[in-house]
């Protein structure tokens, strides 16, 4: 059995992590928007866009808890907007050609796209039946995209 620490890497903001999503009451793949001491603390589904605390699923490890003699540790949080994930990402994306969007067009993890109406957008995700995630500055949509004959 693959482990979540080998399927998504060491938890990061801005990095994707399983948790149990409230509103579609599965446990889906979600990108972590704040942690605490190390932890998801708040993450956002990539399947509703629903954001809420992280919940360890059935198939998520518990953590040993670590607590002594009653101390208690600053709490550090980080949270990064979706400009500042674009902006890192597209600084390693700078000399990445830039491709046109079209519905037509097929698109792979990673393509750097121009779309007429959201900007330039990075493709987070490729999906069965012709979707893909595209990160922009200010959102994630999703989009279609192989429709060509």
């Amino acid at each position: 059995m693959t482990s979540i620490k080998e399927l998504y890497g060491t938890p990061k903001v801005g990095g994707d992590t399983l948790s149990a999503c409230s509103r579609c009451k599965m446990e889906l793949a979600h990108v972590i928007v704040s942690m605490i001491d190390g932890r998801p603390s708040k993450v956002q589904c990539k399947t509703c866009k629903g954001q809420h605390n992280f919940k360890r699923g059935a198939g998520m490890p518990v953590r040993a808890a670590t607590r002594s003699s009653g101390t208690k540790k600053p709490v550090q949080r980080s949270v990064v907007r979706v400009a500042e994930l674009w902006e890192q990402k597209m600084g390693e994306k700078r000399t990445a050609p830039m491709i046109p969007y079209s519905i037509k067009a097929t698109f792979k993890l990673g393509d750097v796209i121009q779309h007429p109406n959201f900007g330039v957008g990075i493709v987070e995700d490729v999906r069965k039946g012709g979707k893909i995630s595209v990160l922009f500055r200010e959102t994630e949509k999703t989009l279609v995209h192989g429709m060509g004959t």
